[in-house]
Parts: structure tokens; sequence; C-alpha cells
């Protein structure tokens, strides 16, 4: 029977903090303000642009909201992203879990604009006609960013394209993640989910989520919690 792991993507699978929070201080700087604490701001970076404004006090309501939105993924997008990367033991957990035949995929609030560059940088694309480097982890099943759906986590919608595009009832998928957000998609989805505890979510707020079926201190925690789970998903 065919089988996926679900991946979140920022502070799950690739630790996309410094470049978000480098584009941060580089928004604030424009503006005089002192800058918000790195450890801070990190935790904030699984909410997006709207998260990290807040921070700086800037909220929706604002009538300057949408052009400092706009202003700060300006200052992001110019990163290149050159200092985002894979988390340490994710290669080599994305070729054990095909090696298992468990197919892989990731799931996303980030929209597409500013995710697919990375997927692509990081030899994520689902594109078999790409040429990859020797050392590129197996292709992934389905990628899905948060613009791809009408409604982005916690809705279940784009836990269930990636299903769907992968081509596996959702039943016998499992939804990694390390916000309340990835872990409510998942129970709506009606996916075992394992709480990434090396994210951004901090400890204190994790009793806010559902019961995570099981929590992954590191990467190489995983491969034996998904062997766990499943069993447990008729897998």
């Amino acid at each position: 029977m065919q089988r996926a792991v679900f991946f979140d993507f920022d502070g799950t699978l690739a630790h996309t903090a410094p470049d978000m929070v480098a584009a941060l201080h580089e928004w604030q700087q424009s503006r005089e303000q002192p800058l918000i604490d790195y450890s801070l701001a990190k935790m904030a970076v699984s909410g997006g642009a709207r998260a990290l404004l807040a921070l700086t006090g800037m909220t929706e309501e604002d009538e300057e909201y949408e052009a400092a939105r706009l202003d700060f993924l300006w200052h992001y997008e110019s990163s290149r992203y050159r200092r985002t990367f894979l988390f340490s033991g994710m290669k080599q957990l994305l070729r054990e879990l095909h090696a298992t035949n468990w197919q892989w995929g990731v799931v996303t609030n980030k929209p597409r604009q500013y995710f697919a560059p990375i997927a692509e940088m990081m030899s994520l694309d689902t594109n078999p006609d790409i040429e990859l480097p020797f050392d590129a982890p197996p292709l992934a099943a389905a990628l899905v960013a948060g613009d791809d759906c009408v409604k982005a986590k916690p809705s279940p919608e784009s836990l269930l394209l990636a299903a769907q595009i992968a081509g596996i009832p959702p039943e016998n998928c499992i939804y990694i993640g390390d916000d309340v957000r990835d872990a409510m998609a998942a129970q709506a989805a009606g996916m075992p989910f394992i709480l990434a505890a090396w994210g951004y979510w901090a400890a204190n707020e994790w009793h806010r989520a559902p019961v995570a079926a099981a929590i992954a201190t590191t990467p190489r925690d995983i491969g034996p919690l998904v062997k766990m789970l499943g069993g447990h998903i008729g897998c």
C-alpha cells in the first residue's frame, strides 16, 4: 500500500529564519527602528510577514500595512535565500524514507513566489526531466504552497491536495510540523501528526495544539517514528 510523509517547510524541513529575520532587520533599519531580537523573531517566522511585522507593532489595521508588507517581502526576496538550508540530517532522512517505500512532500503556507525558488535551489523539484546534482534528495511526490488552495493551514485543504497529487489516501499519510496550525490541519485531514521539536514554535506553547501522535526531538527521530506510526495506519 502506498504511503507518504509530508513536511511543513519553515522550521521543519528547512531553516529559513536567518533570511526571514535578516529581511525584518533590514526593513527596520530602513525605518530607523530598534532591531527585534533574533530569538524572538525566529519564533514568529512560521507566521510569515504578518507575524514578523506584528513584532514591530505593525498590524493589518494600519493604513500603511500593505506597503510595509510588500517592502518587507522585497527585502526577503532580495536575499536570494542564501542563508536558507535544509536542517541537518534531512537529506539522509528523505533518502531513508524513499528506500522504505515512503513518498514524501512539502505542504507550506509560504506563497509559491518565495517557496518555488528555494525548492529549486534545494533540488526538491518534482520535475523528473531536471538534471539534479549527485547528492540531491529523492524527488518530492508533492510540493504544495500556501496560495495553491483557497484556504491555507490550519485548513486541511493543502494537506488533502498534497495527498491527491501524490495519489495516496490521506489516511495513509503522516504530517510533520512545528506550529499549532500544522497540528490543526493534520487533525482535520485525518493524518497522524509528528511535532518537530527543533522548529520555531516555543515549547511552552505546545499545549495549544491537538495532541501529537509523537514528538521528534531531532530529524534523526523521524525514521523510527514513521515506522511506528506506519503500523497503525494500515501501511
